[in-house]
């Protein structure tokens, strides 16, 4: 028999969870703290038992969504990559969703789930679950550097090159007004396409507070030879991983061809640091120039009732509706 057992934050063997293998950054405390300050979501670690033996973990929030709550492990509109299982290698990770669903269900009392876990298989998925495909693009950095740069695009290489000549100097930037100059380019990108950023200010300045400490987090500025902030990007970095969590420069000085460089940096500084894998999050036509290779991990739902993934569907376009209405008025979140 297996079941689930919420922990409080202090019951949770934070050092037990940080041996397993396939723990990833987005199931740390500081990251559960991140959400808990911008999503209102309360954290949920929950130790996993099977005929009486401890078997692992399993990491989400708890959202309050119309009144309904949601277990989110993660939750679209977190910024948070993957959460799940941390189990022992070669246990079956679909074992447990059906006790998963149970334990949301009637312990928690949800109405929905919603699970990205890094390394479910999409082979076999328990029946009841909507599967859908959240596909990124990842490069392998064990490669050396020269094979990194061949397998960019050849406008990319071009970009960096002339990012260079054009004096432009990146420094790793650790003060409080980054989030600022961060922010201000990213409403500025977005306002191109007459949009309104998908976060605020206050999340970025909340993920620089909750992460920073741990070392895990590179902020990133590029600079003219005059000092001239034109573009910022954020990286994240963990137990081999680097993860892209977003970039903005101003549209205006794009000329520089300051976005590409970042990139470059962030990949051979984490990579001399021992990350093997570089995670772009995400599929966008403008990655493909760094040289990626798909990846298809499942996204997996489980409504209690069938109408509440209508619900969700029509939650999901009223948002893209605000934020394109936030942006032809120039409002921001």
């Amino acid at each position: 028999m297996i079941s689930f057992q919420r922990l409080s934050l202090e019951q949770v063997p934070w050092e037990a969870l940080e041996a397993f293998p396939d723990r990833v950054l987005f199931q740390t405390r500081p990251w559960l703290e991140f959400l808990r300050h911008t999503q209102g979501a309360q954290p949920v670690v929950a130790a996993i038992r099977e005929d009486g033996q401890s078997i692992g973990y399993f990491t989400g929030a708890l959202l309050h969504k119309y009144g309904l709550k949601i277990l989110g492990s993660p939750f679209k509109g977190w910024t948070t990559s993957y959460m799940g299982f941390n189990l022992p290698e070669g246990i079956a990770r679909t074992r447990y969703l059906e006790a998963l669903a149970n334990f949301a269900f009637r312990d928690l009392g949800c109405v929905h789930l919603e699970l990205v876990d890094r390394y479910l298989s999409a082979n076999q998925i328990t029946p009841g679950y909507t599967q859908s495909a959240f596909i990124t693009y990842e490069i392998d950095l064990r490669q050396d550097e020269d094979t990194l740069w061949g397998n960019m695009s050849r406008s990319c290489r071009a970009s960096i090159r002339k990012a260079e000549k054009n004096g432009l100097v990146i420094e790793e930037a650790s003060d409080p007004d980054f989030a600022q100059d961060y922010h201000a380019q990213l409403r500025a990108v977005f306002a191109k396409a007459s949009l309104a950023p998908t976060y605020s200010l206050e999340r970025v300045q909340q993920l620089i507070k909750h992460l920073q400490p741990t070392g895990n987090l590179m902020l990133l500025r590029v600079r003219t030879p005059t000092g001239k902030c034109i573009a910022t990007a954020i990286f994240l970095a963990y137990r081999g991983y680097l993860y892209s969590w977003g970039s903005a420069s101003w549209p205006d000085e794009n000329h520089w061809r300051p976005n590409e460089i970042v990139d470059w940096y962030a990949m051979r500084k984490w990579k001399a640091r021992g990350v093997h894998t570089y995670d772009l999050v995400g599929l966008a036509n403008y990655k493909r120039k760094y040289g990626p290779q798909d990846v298809s991990i499942p996204y997996l739902m489980r409504p209690r009732f069938g109408w509440v993934l209508h619900l969700r569907e029509v939650a999901r376009q009223a948002l893209l509706m605000r934020q394109r209405l936030a942006g032809r008025l120039g409002k921001t979140p």
